[in-house]
């Protein structure tokens, strides 16, 4: 069976087109309506009568719609046209291409999702055949099925194949994480030679020229050649960000950890002691203490003056907040003002520069 696009090129909203060089900053759903704002707080359509808008990336939308009594998914571009498919899932484009997913029966009770990937021509160029498939990153995406796992390249061939039930990550600065069939984590390049370890028992991507592993439950930190630079000493370990790392340690329990700072080198700038956290983005982290969020600086001095009861990480200048007592939701300033409000009767409002849903 051939998995194509079913291209509707429809103007969505009365034919009011997009702009082409917008660039979105949020979406927010109010009833059955969802709105697009740009990064002045303009709207930049009608309101579109979508199911869902569930990311951005690379020019395109990941959205849904109900389409002849069935949910489809699809992209939806800048010049307004839905080209809706006939996959059970599409993720958002990343380096041109989008993991999508196809539903299979394997018996009259169940069925299994299968992947592979569409270019941003419509093109599938993988047909789903995968248990599982990443986004591409540094030219390269790792698949897996019963029978053969490892990196294809952008044609979809593999460019490596690892072992039977080995595991891996994608490779970002180089480098990618993987395990081996006894469940012993290390790093490969881009050749598939192990470069080093085979010695931890978790091991996450290089971010900033540090990685995360994990030995007897507990993390540390490696540079690019191996060497452990910030010793095993975390119960729980964020990826670095602007130069720091969040680190923490059980709190009244597993499940409510304490979060500290690093720097690179492993300096701890203040104690354990905020209940969430958000990586450090453009020199101010959110932190949660209690019930509210507001914003630090590296050396744990509060920034802004204002608390939250949400807060995420800033990117362009700007961080979504909300504050039920003041009734403020938008997004703000590194100073604190609210630039950009969005009503407060929106039901859903996804930031579509992180594609993460913040209410």
């Amino acid at each position: 069976m051939r998995y194509i696009l079913v291209l509707m090129a429809i103007l969505i909203a009365n034919n009011y087109l997009f702009s082409k060089d917008v660039q979105p900053l949020a979406a927010f759903k109010i009833d059955s309506l969802w709105y697009i704002i740009d990064y002045n707080g303009n709207t930049i359509t009608n309101p579109l009568k979508l199911k869902e808008i569930l990311a951005y990336s690379e020019g395109f939308y990941v959205v849904s719609m109900d389409y002849e009594n069935k949910l489809k998914y699809g992209f939806m571009t800048n010049d307004g046209q839905v080209a809706l498919t006939n996959f059970d899932e599409v993720r958002p484009f990343m380096m041109g291409m989008a993991v999508v997913g196809k539903d299979f029966e394997v018996s009259k009770d169940s069925t299994i999702r299968m992947y592979g990937y569409m270019n941003n021509k419509g093109q599938v160029l993988v047909q789903p055949k995968y248990l599982e498939a990443y986004n591409f990153c540094d030219s390269l995406a790792w698949v897996m099925n019963y029978h053969e796992r490892g990196y294809i390249d952008m044609n979809g061939k593999f460019k490596l194949k690892l072992k039977t039930n080995d595991f891996g990550n994608n490779f970002m600065e180089g480098l990618a994480s993987f395990s081996d069939t006894s469940g012993h984590f290390g790093f490969i390049n881009e050749k598939g030679e192990i470069v080093f370890g085979l010695n931890w028992d978790d091991a996450g991507n290089f971010v900033e020229g540090r990685a995360k592993v994990n030995k007897m439950g507990m993390y540390g930190f490696i540079d690019t050649t191996g060497k452990l630079i910030i010793k095993h000493a975390y119960d729980f370990a964020n990826d670095f960000s602007n130069g720091y790392a969040f680190v923490g340690i059980p709190g009244e329990s597993m499940y409510k950890p304490q979060w500290s700072l690093i720097n690179k080198s492993g300096a701890r700038m203040f104690d354990f002691k905020y209940d969430d956290v958000r990586d450090f983005a453009e020199g101010l982290a959110a932190v949660k203490e209690g019930n509210k969020w507001k914003y630090i600086d590296p050396q744990d001095k509060q920034v802004i003056k204002t608390e939250y009861d949400e807060a995420e990480q800033f990117q362009n200048g700007l961080a979504y907040v909300y504050n039920s007592g003041l009734k403020i939701s938008g997004f703000i300033d590194p100073l604190g003002e609210l630039l950009i409000s969005i009503p407060l009767e929106a039901t859903e409002i996804i930031d579509l520069r992180l594609n993460k849903k913040v209410k």
